[in-house]
């Protein structure tokens, strides 16, 4: 189903290219380099250029839905925080990123204009690759700078942005890449083993819980069966794996999953749980409107501390409308990819503050292509309302 609708060919190819270097500038924007030269935000105002070739005001219509379900959210914060003036609904991280989102999702859609599934998937293949293995590359090099030793927020929240980028990177690259030969294959899976062995080594735990949250999701949407031999080869793997690193699992539950490190430290555990009983003890007494602004390593639970029941209704029913534009549509290489990346970042709300929304750029991907699906969701929805039509005339 393609809905090229360009009609300067000139015009095309300045946007494909404009949209390759955003797209591969905001993955390198997260790289050593850029935080070493300063130029992280200067590489992100890219998209400016894809924005600007491929604007209409049509894709404004296209996204009524989510435009006014987030100015209600955004319009809330500012009437809360002149209410309540010691509050700063307007700091919140969610509300932080509203023009972010729908600065994508404005992009996303004018892309389903001018560029074909396949050119698309293309572009996302080309920068995924490149920006991808560098950004690898970058967090190899200074392992340092990423040190799990070090007491930061802002560091832990840099390492674990880096680790799923990049995770988000492997995935797309294995996705899309229509090359299955052999050294292909091979290529992909030691960068895969390279990146695995750098998120054990900096103890990335929400990118190292999501590798089977992938794998298993990948698996249910394609609807495939399990075979023996596949289950052989899984038990010979485990077996291997023990065999080779008999302390695997006391490693796992007392130095990965669960350590004893200074409960200050951002990335304990115990950090954790205490954030969970801060809700509990706090929403009670804040049920409708909200706290105004505390950080917990829960997206649900933080927006919905934050923002009361009253402000966390449209930003819950904004995530439905986007998991319904996202599921609604067929298994294509791109539509069943941003599938499971709304299943990966929806998981990650779990265990961060920021994702699906962030933190900063690391989610764009997701944003984008669903603005870039909306035309077909669009196309979708008449071509089943004529269909139950026709057989209601006959």
């Amino acid at each position: 189903m393609g809905l090229n609708f360009y009609t300067n060919k000139k015009e095309y190819k300045l946007f494909y290219y404009s949209l390759l270097i955003a797209i591969l500038c905001t993955i390198l924007s997260q790289s050593s380099w850029s935080i070493d030269f300063k130029i992280a935000p200067y590489l992100q105002l890219s998209w400016i250029f894809p924005l600007i070739l491929g604007f209409q005001f049509k894709s404004l219509y296209n996204i009524i839905t989510p435009i006014l379900l987030l100015s209600i959210l955004f319009v809330y914060c500012i009437f809360m925080t002149a209410i309540f003036p010691d509050s700063d609904y307007i700091s919140i991280l969610s509300v932080q990123r509203i023009p972010l989102i729908l600065m994508l999702l404005i992009i996303g859609n004018n892309a389903s204009r001018k560029l074909s599934q396949s050119q698309l998937q293309k572009v996302l293949l080309i920068a995924t690759s490149i920006g991808g293995f560098l950004l690898l590359i970058s967090f190899y090099l200074k392992p340092g700078e990423l040190s799990y030793s070090e007491n930061s927020l802002q560091l832990g929240t840099r390492k674990n942005t880096l680790a799923i980028l990049i995770l988000t990177c492997i995935y797309i690259v294995y996705k899309l890449n229509t090359n299955k030969n052999r050294i292909s294959q091979i290529c992909i899976f030691i960068y895969f083993l390279s990146a695995i062995f750098l998120m054990i080594s900096m103890k990335c735990r929400t990118a190292i819980f999501s590798i089977p949250l992938i794998c298993v999701s990948e698996f249910i949407l394609s609807k495939k069966k399990f075979k023996l031999s596949t289950i052989i080869k899984l038990i010979l793997v485990s077996v291997g794996i023990i065999s080779l690193f008999p302390n695997i699992f006391q490693y796992i539950f007392t130095d990965f999953i669960y350590d004893d490190i200074n409960t200050k430290e951002m990335n304990s555990m115990n950090v954790r749980y205490s954030m969970i009983e801060t809700f509990n003890k706090l929403f009670a007494n804040n049920i409708f409107c909200g706290t105004g602004k505390l950080f917990i390593e829960n997206f649900y639970l933080m927006n919905l501390l934050n923002l009361g029941i009253i402000g966390f209704t449209p930003l819950l029913l904004f995530l439905f409308w986007s998991y319904k534009v996202c599921f609604s549509l067929n298994n294509r290489p791109l539509f069943s990819l941003n599938k499971i990346l709304f299943i990966l970042y929806t998981f990650n709300g779990l265990l961060e503050g920021e994702s699906p929304f962030g933190p900063g750029t690391r989610c764009f991907i997701l944003w984008f292509i669903i603005g870039y699906s909306i035309s077909y969701y669009g196309k979708t929805k008449k071509t089943i309302m004529k269909t139950i039509i026709s057989h209601k005339i006959e």
